[in-house]
Formats: C-alpha cells, structure tokens, sequence
C-alpha cells in the first residue's frame, strides 16, 4: 500500500489523500486512515481500536467532499500494537 501525495482521476481531477485523511481525525473511533487509487477508485484501508460499523463515517466524510474525491469503496482493519503503516 502507497500513499501518494496526490493522484489524477480518469476525468482528470486531482485528488489530494491528505485532505481526505484529516477528515477523519475527529473521530475517535477511527485510528488510522490511508487513501489511495486502486483498481480505479478511491479506497480508504480505516485502522479503527474495536470492531464498528463505520458506515455512517463514511458517509459523513463523503458529504463534505466533492463528488469527484469521495471514497468508493474502502476496508476495515482493526489496529493493535503490532499493526504497521508503511
């Protein structure tokens, strides 16, 4: 998994992941967040303490983002102590 500073869309918008990211700083059930370009879309990997349902997040995170940058499809990892972002 990558992280790149930012990458262009097929309808040639540019999408910032850091923007995305910060989105989610607020929500303390959240642990980490990772946006980047696979098979075509945007997807998230979320870190999150416990197992949640955050597709209410998702949705909230979405809302305050144009069309164009939304998450399309993300997954849920849950975070412990020997969990690595590279």
């Amino acid at each position: 998994m990558y992280t790149f500073v930012n990458f262009l869309l097929s309808n040639g918008e540019n999408v910032f992941p850091d923007n995305i990211e910060q989105l989610f700083k607020d929500y303390k059930l959240i642990n980490k967040v990772k946006v980047y370009e696979k098979n075509k879309i945007i997807f998230a990997t979320i870190f999150v303490n416990n197992e949640v349902d955050i597709s209410n997040i998702i949705e909230e995170v979405n809302l305050k983002l144009p069309k164009y940058s939304r998450i399309q499809d993300y997954e849920v990892l849950q975070a412990n102590i020997e969990t690595r972002i590279k």
